[in-house]
Parts: structure tokens; sequence; C-alpha cells
């Protein structure tokens, strides 16, 4: 069994895939996080702006997204910390990738809100440079 992209233990077509496709909404903010992930590595660009709300999708840019997913090859995500309520949460993690021969780790806090029954990435709070 291969694992799912986001680096849970199931494959994707039971992790990632089930959300990213279509067939269920992810029950989590740190669900919804994983599958953003994979959808960035699969270059489902349609998936991510979805997925978006408030000022996360009034500062996203569908081609920016594409370009940038296609350049660069994803290695590993590590959540290091998850906590939600019934109507806001947020998801603190790591991603890795390869860019241009070198690898980067992009470090964010992600913020979630529960908003008509679903998830949605609502803003990213970088940690200071």
């Amino acid at each position: 069994m291969d694992r799912c992209l986001c680096g849970a233990a199931d494959t994707f077509d039971r992790c990632c895939g089930v959300y990213i496709g279509g067939n269920h909404l992810a029950p989590t903010p740190e669900a919804l996080m994983r599958a953003r992930y994979s959808a960035y590595s699969l270059g489902n660009i349609d998936f991510i702006q979805r997925t978006c709300a408030g000022q996360a999708l009034a500062d996203f840019d569908y081609l920016a997204a594409q370009e940038w997913s296609n350049l660069v090859q994803f290695v590993a995500l590590v959540i290091q910390d998850t906590h939600h309520t019934s109507t806001h949460g947020h998801v603190q993690f790591q991603a890795t990738y390869i860019e241009n021969g070198k690898t980067q780790v992009l470090s964010e806090f992600s913020v979630f809100q529960y908003l008509q029954g679903a998830w949605v990435y609502v803003q990213a709070l970088l940690p200071p440079a």
C-alpha cells in the first residue's frame, strides 16, 4: 500500500483523494490542510481555490498557484500542531519541497473556519523573518 501524498498511513484514495475528488468534505482543519497539500502536489488548483474563503480567497492568484505547483516537487508535510472548535481551527505545519534544485521549507500557521457546512482556509500566518 502506497501512503497518501500528505504522509498519512492510508492510501491517497482513502485519505486526501476522497476530499479532492469531492466525494466527502474534510471533517477537520487538519484533514483539509492535508488535502490541500496533496492537491498542490498534484497541481489541482481548482480544489485549492474551492477551499479558500475570506482573505485567503481575496488574495488567491490562480495562475501563480498553478505555475508554482508545476515548478516544485513536494517532498514532505509535517503537522506540528492542530486545534479546532466547532467553528474555528488552526494547523501549524512545515511543507518541504524542492524548487530549482534546492530544498525549501514553508512554515505556516494556517487559520480555518467552518462556514456553510464545510471547513475552509481563511488565512496564513507566516513566522517572522
